[in-house]
This record gives structure tokens, sequence and C-alpha cells, in this order.
């Protein structure tokens, strides 16, 4: 968490992520959120390089999230 912490724009990232789990896919999430798909794909992708893991599986409809991206999640949510 660290590492993301000192990221630009990382909270912002962060609070997009805790949104994306249980859509159908990472476009249905977008549009919820208002924005372009890709915007969030590399919100997520540079969440994703920071944390040096992937925090959901990319394969997986709706979307879910990794072992170790729902531990991030969670933290993410204690901390918000």
């Amino acid at each position: 968490m660290q590492r993301i912490s000192t990221r630009r724009n990382s909270l912002q990232a962060l609070r997009r992520a805790l949104l994306v789990a249980g859509h159908p896919s990472l476009r249905a999430a977008a549009l919820a959120l208002g924005m372009p798909r890709t915007s969030l794909t590399g919100h997520l992708r540079m969440l994703e390089d920071t944390a040096g893991f992937a925090l959901f599986d990319h394969r997986e409809r709706p979307v879910t999230a990794t072992q170790r991206g729902q531990v991030l999640l969670d933290e993410t949510r204690q901390l918000l």
C-alpha cells in the first residue's frame, strides 16, 4: 500500500478500483463511473504495476478481484 500511496492520483485510482468489482465488465464499470473505459483501464494498470500484482481477474465476468487484490481493496475500504 505504501508504494501505491506515493503515486500521483493514486487515491482517485483506488476509489475507482473499489467500484469496479461486481460489474459485468470494465466497460460497464466505466459507464457507471462516467468515464471512458480506456481511462479506467489506465488507472487500474497503474495500480497493478505499482502494487506488483493483478488486482482483478480480467478474464472473469463479472469483474472479480484476485485474492491479493481483494486484500488491497479491503485495506483501501478501511482507510477511506
